[in-house]
């Protein structure tokens, strides 16, 4: 397939071949191998392949069928076997894309784990070859290599800057070294973004801070609606803003929400007139709360409810938030105090 144009080349110039594919047409092929651009190439490289094309057939030194045949055997061989650091590798390495910005699916998930396997029964073989006896490649490498030549995003013109993607990749094979009973390793294996923010709280006193703050920025961005965004972060800032220290990008991704949210309005929501009676009852039964600590959590509520109904227009929406958000109250908590 032809890699996507760059941006800075117009569409006058750019012809049908070398557009994106589609996400869900490049989900669908294992390897996404990135042919480089004469720009990307050295001097040395540039002149080899201007030289290249009179020097005639190269012949391979050895029988090609037969090292594919070696390397398909290792391969199944491999298939065979559960490779566990590799899946918590593979589960760790998902984690840290998204940070990125990259959202992998399950089939591109498993789809990885056999490239991993595939580069590495390669890698093994040409090892072999040049030591004539059996030899052991280096699994990092393996998954490395895999990892660059695996993301759909290459073909979709939206690939990650690639020292992010190395810090990636290094930043899962280091914790999929550590020992399993770790926190972080802990946390990581907790999927829900709310029950791993939960877990980090209970264990908020032992935890580096840095780890806190990936669960909380895991808590926000893994929310799929403003409704839930919303309620996620005024729940937790309400249960732990006394009482926990985040480091600054847990902070600045909280104030993204929070500040719309509970920043004084300096002017009116502009609203229809049967919306009127929901939102004038909000003030309401937070002016007729009596306990200060109950009147704390309606204030908030209202604002929620309000800053939703401005996302939404819609009064079902700005209810739910309000439900959710005393719901995730409670639960951060009881984490805090356990």
């Amino acid at each position: 397939m032809n890699p996507p144009a760059a941006d800075s080349i117009s569409d006058e110039v750019c012809y049908l071949g070398a557009d994106p594919l589609d996400t869900a047409l490049a989900d669908r092929f294992g390897f996404i191998v990135e042919v480089p651009a004469w720009k990307s190439l050295n001097q040395e490289q540039r002149r080899a392949v201007l030289a290249d094309q009179f020097s005639g057939d190269h012949p391979f030194p050895i029988a090609l069928d037969s090292l594919l045949e070696q390397a398909r055997a290792r391969l199944e061989a491999l298939q065979k076997k559960r490779h566990y650091d590799i899946e918590d590798y593979l589960i760790m390495v998902s984690e840290e894309l998204v940070k990125t910005g990259v959202v992998l699916s399950t089939r591109r998930m498993t789809m990885l784990y056999a490239n991993i396997l595939a580069v590495h029964a390669a890698a093994e073989t040409l090892e072999a070859l040049k030591e004539k006896k059996t030899a052991s490649a280096d699994w990092s490498a393996s998954a490395w290599t895999a990892l660059q030549h695996s993301l759909p995003q290459m073909a979709e013109g939206s690939a990650p800057e690639p020292v992010k993607l190395r810090t990636a990749h290094l930043q899962a094979w280091k914790l999929m070294q550590t020992s399993a009973d770790t926190a972080e390793r802990v946390l990581l294996s907790i999927a829900d973004p709310v029950e791993r923010a939960l877990e980090a709280v209970r264990r908020s006193k032992t935890l580096p801070p840095e780890v806190l703050g990936n669960a909380v920025i895991n808590l926000l961005s893994g929310a799929a609606e403003e409704v839930e965004r919303g309620a996620r972060s005024v729940a937790f800032y309400l249960a732990t803003h006394t009482a926990l220290t985040l480091p600054n990008t847990a902070l600045a991704a909280l104030h993204e929400t929070l500040s719309g949210i509970l920043t004084p309005r300096t002017n009116y929501i502009e609203v229809e007139d049967h919306h009127k009676e929901f939102l004038v009852a909000l003030t309401d039964k937070t002016k007729e709360v009596e306990n200060e600590e109950e009147r704390v959590i309606e204030h908030h509520a209202m604002n929620l409810a309000e800053w939703v109904f401005e996302q939404t227009r819609r009064i079902p929406d700005s209810k739910r938030s309000q439900k959710r958000f005393k719901e995730l109250l409670k639960q951060f908590n009881k984490a805090l105090a356990a």
